[in-house]
């Protein structure tokens, strides 16, 4: 099996390709960003084609990985470079690529569906309504996939929904609030200021995440969209009071603004039911247990 993954320099490329390497060691893996140097991958102007075709003729892969993306809110044509060009150059690269084609497996996000309804879950059935240009270019890269997929791309979109992850960058709140609570002396009460304490989200660690992505690239159905969640939601206070119990302090919460700028929703939970059924895949860990280990394993 021969496996790319575009993107292998950014945080969640880069992840993955290490995933890869652990699970299957018998793969050809290839990682391929604007700037690779390492071993194992190539450098590639993602944003031309006629770079990425000569990308696909050398790794000539079964599956590819696009991770390639941004974690910033704006402006609009950071988020066009970011999630629409390589999107668009990628697919037409497969399309026009003489041969069996690669299977395609595209990163969406829950920013794409916008608010929910307290205790209502979003299925892939939902109609996206974005409230973010965060969440507006990330449903059009989906909207471009299943375009592709149409036109014979066996494309198919990992739809993920907010992401457990301890050394994520400091743009999303659990890194953020991580950081802050290891700076507070044990014994001492610490004062922390965060978004709204009453949104809900639907958090998954990332090793769970990862596990998703690769089933779903090895046995997920082109032309389909695929929440990658745990349909349980979690109420960002308690989320923040697990973490700050791993950490072992006690924290006054200071709440600001409006929470990430890349959703501006209150409720964001997913209904995973459509992945459990296609691929078999549920999550094995708990996010809030995870959530008070993390700090447990860092320190």
């Amino acid at each position: 099996m021969r496996i790319l993954v575009t993107g292998s320099r950014g945080y969640l490329g880069s992840r993955l390709l290490d995933y890869l390497k652990k699970h299957f060691p018998q793969a050809v893996l290839l990682g391929a960003a604007r700037r690779s140097k390492g071993k194992g991958e190539v450098s590639c102007r993602l944003d031309q084609l006629h770079s990425i075709e000569r990308l696909l003729a050398k790794a000539q892969p079964d599956i590819v990985f696009h991770c390639v993306g941004t974690t910033l809110p704006g402006p609009w044509g950071a988020l066009d470079r970011a999630h629409l060009q390589p999107t668009v150059h990628l697919l037409e690269g497969v399309r026009s690529a003489p041969g069996k084609k690669p299977r395609v497996v595209i990163l969406g996000s829950a920013a794409e569906y916008g608010s929910g309804r307290a205790r209502s879950r979003y299925s892939e059935k939902t109609v996206p309504r974005p409230e973010t240009l965060y969440g507006v270019s990330k449903n059009l890269q989906t909207t471009i996939a299943m375009a592709y997929a149409r036109w014979g791309v066996p494309v198919l979109v990992a739809r993920l929904f907010n992401l457990l992850a301890p050394d994520a960058p400091l743009t999303f709140a659990v890194p953020r609030v991580i950081k802050l609570l290891q700076e507070i002396p044990k014994g001492k009460i610490g004062k922390v200021s965060v978004g709204p304490l009453e949104a809900v989200r639907d958090f998954i660690p990332l090793q769970e995440a990862l596990r998703a992505l690769t089933l779903l690239g090895i046995h997920g159905k082109p032309g389909e969209i695929y929440n990658v969640c745990s349909g349980k939601g979690i109420r960002m206070g308690d989320l923040f009071e697990a973490l700050a119990k791993g950490a072992g302090v006690k924290v006054h919460w200071v709440t600001q603004g409006r929470g990430s700028l890349r959703s501006r929703t209150s409720y964001s939970v997913g209904d995973p039911g459509k992945i459990r059924r296609h691929i078999g895949w549920t999550p094995k860990l708990n996010a809030l247990d995870e959530a008070r280990n993390l700090l447990c394993k860092l320190s």
